[in-house]
């Protein structure tokens, strides 16, 4: 899965104080496996936009409001193409712009040019692509793997500038321009990673920590318990805990002290994101839950089937 983790220019006010007029474009898309679709909503979490697709499995935000799309194929006769997975990419009314298939996909993120980054061929290289779905550049090669011949999982994104390839086993790998300029390794497990302002955030089996952009220790604490995923905070200071059960998120402050606490009764919550003024998204597998700045719960959305991604549409400035 490709959590898309970005700052949305312009297109996310409806977590601002004025809601006086209704925007109706898509603010944001959620990818439904069950139901077999992508849906947009808009800022009051109506219903917009649907895209049937079947085994919807990842979303990144492109800038002009739309989305890329990754579904995963099901051919079990041909090893070759289920090992496949077929793109979408969407403009902002739900529309095609275009599509083709990827093999080994492991993750894919969005880049400021409106094109996305994408971790393919069972986690060894990365490819980018323009808006138009047209590979630009050349493969950038991630390497030899490190552990039991796998190769890296996941790619997280930071201002759509720099992308850092994460694999299990503790290496990092950061990309920018299309080569690795940076690389890493830990002795503990890597779960999970977002960007904050100074650089990223990981989380270990073990531990939370804070680097730079080269990748150069900044601090770190002892991980939450059973914490699962990591988002960054609104401000990029701080960082968010999710833990196993996806009943709590926890933030941590740039200092590495705890500091805001959610809790809501529903079980699953999976991925989360920060908005402005302090808000939460949060999936369920059937619902999208909002918390306002101070914790508590608003009207969200419910009724899907499944929900595995979330995208927040992004546009460029003046777009």
């Amino acid at each position: 899965m490709g959590l898309a983790v970005g700052v949305c220019v312009g297109g996310c006010s409806w977590w601002s104080a004025n809601r006086e007029s209704r925007d109706e474009s898509v603010a944001v898309w959620l990818a439904d496996r069950g139901a077999g679709q992508v849906v947009g909503l808009d800022r009051d979490w109506i219903h917009r936009v649907a895209f049937r697709v079947s085994n919807p499995i990842a979303l990144a935000p492109a800038n002009d409001g739309g989305v890329w799309v990754v579904s995963a194929l099901r051919n079990w006769r041909n090893r070759r193409r289920a090992e496949s997975h077929e793109w979408f990419r969407l403009d902002s009314n739900g529309a095609l712009i275009a599509r083709g298939e990827w093999s080994g996909f492991r993750s894919v993120v969005s880049t400021s040019s409106g094109g996305c980054a994408v971790l393919l061929h069972q986690g060894r290289a990365v490819e980018f692509f323009d808006g138009g779905g047209d590979r630009i550049g050349s493969r950038c090669s991630l390497g030899g793997s490190t552990t039991n011949g796998e190769g890296f999982t996941r790619l997280v994104s930071r201002s759509g500038e720099e992308q850092l390839a994460l694999h299990r086993g503790g290496e990092l790998g950061l990309l920018q321009d299309g080569r690795v300029i940076e690389s890493a390794c830990f002795d503990d497990r890597l779960v999970s990673a977002c960007s904050s302002r100074a650089g990223w955030w990981l989380l270990t089996e073990r531990r939370l920590i804070e680097l730079d952009v080269k990748l150069e220790k900044l601090r770190e604490r002892k991980a939450p318990r059973k914490a699962a995923q990591v988002f960054s905070s609104g401000s990029g200071e701080g960082v968010w805990a999710l833990d196993q059960a996806g009943r709590t998120a926890q933030e941590f402050g740039a200092r590495g002290a705890g500091w805001r606490r959610r809790e809501w009764r529903l079980a699953g919550a999976s991925l989360g994101m920060e908005l402005e003024h302090g808000a939460l998204l949060l999936i369920t597998p059937g619902a999208l839950l909002v918390f306002d700045g101070h914790g508590e719960p608003r009207a969200g959305q419910g009724g899907f089937s499944h929900l595995v991604d979330l995208a927040i549409a992004e546009f460029e400035t003046g777009a």
